[in-house]
């Protein structure tokens, strides 16, 4: 098969490669669609200590959707042919979170020494208790960017979002247009915050009220966004995972506001920051709810097609993640949906 791999720090290659082996709990999925995101550009530039891997070459990937090709002996519910998607982190099912329903959290995955789920590549090998059916109603597009999705509504059910609720969006790229999306579709008040007239756009496709234009990377935004929202917003969904987006998530937040993390950053705020404004801060490691996103995609409530940029096949996903890599001017805004099946 096909497999886009990380062959080293700041390369991607596309490469022949086996079938994935799978055991008689998994089964084996043709992968149909494949939309990288964030994560994906950091782990293949390997500008962090956390991205950086023992060795190379490493697979990547994780939103995806796929046919079943092959089913392993013990699994029971599942039949060659069905569409499916899965998430990337592995769940043990008897933990104390896992029992809880709350299965990204489940204590068997440490990031970094636990591998991520790979599926830049034809074939992808998943556990079955991973899989999720894709409703007839959600196309394959849809399917390949639930990520995000599930990544919103978890961060804004943990901070009860919904109408009433004045709502800045840091960061417009593939995580914060799916926070924009669902937002509005919670019934918030959305203001977009955001680099680059495409993602702009796309926000305000989505249904975003406002979009503020951040002039430059690092650009403090405290006072543009009081002029839209003279209070502050009661809700941040900070969705850069930089130090810039998490300071300005905290510069710009009211009273009473709700704070919503999803990556790392250091913490601008003391105790007393917090406790002045009554903020409550939160962090967001994926989501145990693909059923209800997937709910919101079935109704129409949520349509993320309009983010897809561009369309690629495989054998392009190298000269795509190098412009992104190298920070190109021309580099791709919003989702790309590589099309494995025409690889």
């Amino acid at each position: 098969m096909r497999r886009a791999v990380i062959s080293e720090p700041g390369v991607v290659e596309v490469i022949d490669s086996p079938l994935p082996s799978f055991t008689e709990d998994q089964v084996l999925v043709r992968v149909l669609r494949f939309s990288p995101y964030g994560t994906d550009i950091e782990i293949a530039a390997a500008r962090e200590p956390r991205y950086v891997r023992d060795s190379y070459p490493i697979g990547f990937g994780v939103d995806f959707a796929g046919v079943i090709d092959q089913v392993g002996a013990a699994v029971e519910g599942w039949d060659v042919g069905d569409r499916v998607t899965a998430t990337g982190l592995p769940t043990c099912g008897a933990c104390r979170m896992c029992e809880a329903g709350r299965t990204n959290l489940c204590h068997s995955f440490i990031a970094g020494e636990v591998p991520r789920q790979e599926v830049a590549q034809e074939y992808v090998a998943v556990d079955a208790a991973q899989l999720t059916r894709i409703p007839p109603e959600v196309g394959l597009d849809d399917a390949a960017m639930l990520s995000g999705v599930m990544t919103a509504v978890n961060g804004f059910d943990l901070v009860n979002a919904g109408e009433g609720d004045d709502c800045v969006v840091m960061g417009l790229g593939a995580m914060g247009l799916a926070g924009v999306a669902v937002a509005v579709a919670r019934g918030c008040r959305v203001v977009g915050v955001g680099v680059g007239a495409d993602n702009q756009r796309m926000a305000r496709e989505l249904g975003c009220h406002e979009v503020i234009d951040v002039p430059e990377h690092d650009f403090p935004v405290r006072d543009l966004v009081r002029r839209v929202l003279p209070d502050g917003p009661s809700v941040v969904y900070e969705s850069t995972c930089r130090d810039w987006g998490i300071a300005q998530a905290f510069e710009v937040c009211g009273y009473g506001g709700r704070v919503v993390l999803l990556g790392g950053g250091s913490l601008p705020a003391d105790g007393w920051a917090l406790i002045e404004r009554e903020l409550t801060v939160v962090g967001v490691r994926a989501a145990p709810n693909k059923e209800k996103s997937l709910r919101l995609l079935s109704q129409g409530s949520v349509d993320l097609k309009s983010t897809i940029a561009q369309r690629i096949t495989l054998e392009e996903v190298p000269a795509v993640f190098a412009d992104w890599i190298n920070r190109s001017p021309n580099r791709v805004r919003g989702r790309v949906m590589v099309d494995v099946s025409n690889s």
